[in-house]
């Protein structure tokens, strides 16, 4: 009898939702700029978070961060140790998000880098986030890295 209640109160927990759990957006979140070559070793989506931007902090009183736009640049897989100019970094990458009137939007936060490693590969991830702004207003994007500058139109749907 008490293994019967023992299984019935672990089915019953296991079905209570989560609240700390990732959930999915409730609003799907598009995608201004597909993912899309800047240069050889280099490639960029930016994405509109209407609910919530993923890796900045909630605002205080709230369980989600605010909403915004972010622009994303992933390397092309490489070998720990080897070494290149044209990989993003924190350190040597800027990106602004160009307003139709000529103006930018202004970031969220600082840069956040991750490293992810498959197969003995790499890859470098460098995450902008910009306040939200609505997206028929924007112009496009601009990335420097090194010095090199690559310009991508956003296109008003």
């Amino acid at each position: 009898m008490m293994a019967r209640y023992l299984t019935v109160g672990f089915l019953v927990l296991t079905m209570i939702p989560n609240p700390s759990a990732q959930q999915a957006p409730a609003h799907p979140t598009p995608t201004l700029l597909a993912s899309m070559p800047l240069s050889d070793e280099i490639t960029m989506t930016v994405t509109e978070y209407s609910d919530r931007c993923p890796g900045i902090r909630p605002q205080a009183g709230t369980a989600d961060g605010p909403p915004c736009i972010q622009a994303d640049l992933h390397s092309l897989a490489f070998r720990p140790g080897v070494e290149s100019v044209d990989r993003p970094s924190a350190r040597n990458t800027q990106v602004w998000l160009l307003r139709n009137d000529g103006t930018v939007v202004g970031n969220l936060s600082q840069p956040v880098t991750a490293m992810h490693a498959v197969g003995g590969y790499n890859t470098l991830e460098v995450v902008y986030a910009f306040q939200p702004f609505p997206p028929q207003e924007l112009a496009g994007v601009v990335v420097s890295v090194n010095g090199k500058l690559y310009v991508r139109e956003i296109k008003a749907s």
